[in-house]
């Protein structure tokens, strides 16, 4: 619990939280959480790094600007490598903006993907 809860700036629902934890409490998911950890190494990013550029789809990069984990810095290298990627930041937010802010990361996806409609297609396939 301490791990998932170091991850988070704001208050997150219970039931979110509960369903972080839950895959580690048992013996096996413990064991799993402790491999996960001996197993993570930077060499598995840089391999891919070289390839973001390639990228040709619409992105989007969400990051919480208090992120505990993962520092700005990452993020801002991150959207360096995807120079079209739209890159905006959450004042006041940790590793997982999904579940401590779910309605304001909601509003920036979706006016992400009105933008690219409109932009794309000539307009939003929802407005008739």
């Amino acid at each position: 619990e301490a791990y998932i809860k170091g991850a988070i700036v704001n208050d997150i629902a219970p039931g979110d939280f509960e369903k972080l934890v839950e895959p580690w409490l048992s013996e096996e998911g413990r064991g799993s959480f402790y491999r996960q950890f001996a197993q993570a190494d930077e060499k598995y990013t840089a391999e891919v790094e070289p390839v973001f550029g390639e990228i040709r789809c619409p992105v989007k990069i969400i990051w919480g600007e208090d992120d505990p984990w993962i520092p700005l810095e990452r993020g801002k290298a991150l959207h360096a490598l995807i120079p079209q990627a739209v890159f905006e930041t959450l004042p006041g937010v940790g590793h997982l903006p999904q579940l401590e802010a779910p309605q304001l990361v909601l509003e920036r996806l979706n006016e992400f993907y009105q933008t690219k409609a409109k932009t794309d297609e000539g307009s939003a396939p929802w407005e008739g």
